[in-house]
């Protein structure tokens, strides 16, 4: 909580946030190391926005951890759009990265899409996924439609 504060500031300096990172590096239990990455997507700095994105693109963050991050860039308003454009942009890499594990590519996009409330964000990401073999994760995509955009996803 108190990384999230700190990286949370607008004046959040480098060396907060690489405090931060080296925290997750060395932490010795789970818990430390998701509350350090989950206080990465607070940043509202867009250089530090910068360095999230890269590092989930990164790889260096495994695959049962990669949701911290990734859900605090989506529930944070300031990035919460670049995150969906980061998220799509790179879809293959996401989907060839964790599709061996739909659970995990499920909670990704749950996680990621559930704090959007507008029709026309419900219908670019329902264009984005029409093409999309969406099996194992659509039904929460299907979850997330209905409770977000209060109607059904259109695939």
């Amino acid at each position: 909580m108190v990384f999230g504060i700190v990286l949370g500031r607008e004046d959040a300096s480098d060396e907060d946030y690489e405090a931060v990172v080296k925290a997750y590096e060395t932490a010795k239990s789970a818990d430390g190391k998701e509350i350090a990455l989950a206080a990465l997507g607070d940043v509202k700095r867009p250089e530090l926005v910068k360095k999230t994105i890269d590092f989930i693109l990164s790889g260096k963050i495994p695959a049962q951890d990669i949701h911290g991050p990734c859900h605090s860039l989506a529930t944070n308003p300031v990035t919460r759009n670049q995150w969906w454009e980061t998220l799509s942009g790179n879809w293959s890499l996401f989907y060839e990265r964790y599709s061996v594990n739909m659970v995990v590519v499920n909670r990704l996009l749950t996680l990621s899409l559930s704090r959007f409330s507008s029709k026309k964000k419900a219908d670019e990401i329902a264009a984005f996924f029409k093409d999309k073999d969406c099996k194992g994760f659509d039904r929460g995509l299907g979850q997330v439609f209905p409770f977000v955009f209060e109607c059904d996803l259109p695939l």
